[in-house]
């Protein structure tokens, strides 16, 4: 269940990110799956370092894998800038 919530808040966090971002590599798709994809290795990197199961969301890996997936999305927005563009 833990996992499951982690990829529905960093769908959230991607969702958020599309429609506040104008530009943003591979468009909504893109940054739904980046936000998730940081909310899995976050909430999971912390699980696993702090000792705890991932099979059970509680309100430190939420918080990890929402950092998570808002620093995924901001390095993959970032890894995308064009100076010249703006």
């Amino acid at each position: 269940m833990g996992v499951v919530s982690w990829v529905v808040l960093g769908t959230g966090v991607g969702l958020v990110a599309h429609n506040v971002s104008a530009r943003f590599p591979g468009g909504a798709i893109g940054c739904l799956v980046s936000g998730s994809a940081g909310a899995v290795l976050s909430g999971a990197l912390f699980s696993l370092l702090a000792g705890r199961s991932a099979s059970s969301p509680e309100g430190m890996t939420m918080l990890s894998a929402i950092l998570g997936a808002g620093a995924m999305v901001t390095v993959m927005r970032l890894a995308d800038h064009d100076p010249q563009v703006e």
